[in-house]
């Protein structure tokens, strides 16, 4: 996959921001992961831990990430935000909602804290 200077920026910054604590994308389909616990079938699979999944994505090649995680965002998230538009105009709602939950999980980690 051909990115842009902009593009790959904005990727590596999405890659970041995923694997910041307290923010846990949802895994909805069955991916080989190392580490993760495997029975007979994909009903029977475990997830794999935030730790894991984070050193995962953090290790993934720029490309290969904005390949296989950002199009997965785009095709999960575009059929409920389809306001957000495509491309760049997609990848700035993109950014403005994982931040807002990061934000969200700091805010609720220091709440809980503070009882």
């Amino acid at each position: 996959m051909k990115m842009n200077g902009q593009s790959r920026s904005f990727a590596k910054q999405v890659q970041v921001d995923l694997v910041v604590p307290g923010v846990r994308p949802p895994a909805h389909q069955h991916a080989d992961v190392p580490g993760a616990d495997y029975d007979e079938g994909p009903e029977h699979w475990y997830a794999p831990s935030p730790q894991q999944l984070r050193a995962l994505l953090i290790a993934m090649d720029v490309s290969a990430f904005a390949q296989h995680i950002i199009a997965f965002a785009y095709h999960s998230l575009h059929p409920t935000h389809p306001e957000w538009y495509d491309g760049v105009i997609f990848n700035a709602h993109l950014a403005n909602y994982l931040r807002r939950m990061r934000d969200e999980a700091a805010s609720h980690d220091l709440r809980a804290t503070q009882r």
